[in-house]
């Protein structure tokens, strides 16, 4: 059985569903570009093998997180369907 309990939805959570979710689509894809090339200029510095795993685990994170982003980008009516 369903919870009635109301969702309380962050000011993030809230601004995405509203009109300025474009604005905070593009400023969440901005910071992780930026970690994304944060991380790729730290994997070409050789760091030791454990960070390395690490880095490429972060780095792999943010891209699939882009890519979530921008598939609702092209199709926010099927987002949630697949």
């Amino acid at each position: 059985m369903l919870d009635d309990t109301p969702i309380h939805l962050t000011e993030l959570e809230r601004k995405l569903w509203n009109d300025e979710a474009g604005d905070v689509r593009r400023e969440i894809l901005g910071i992780l570009s930026a970690a994304e090339d944060n991380f790729q200029s730290q994997l070409q510095g050789n760091p030791v093998p454990d960070d390395r795993t690490y880095i490429l685990k972060l780095l792999n994170a943010c891209k699939a997180a882009r890519q979530i982003i921008l598939s609702y980008r092209r199709s926010p009516a099927t987002f949630f369907e697949s």
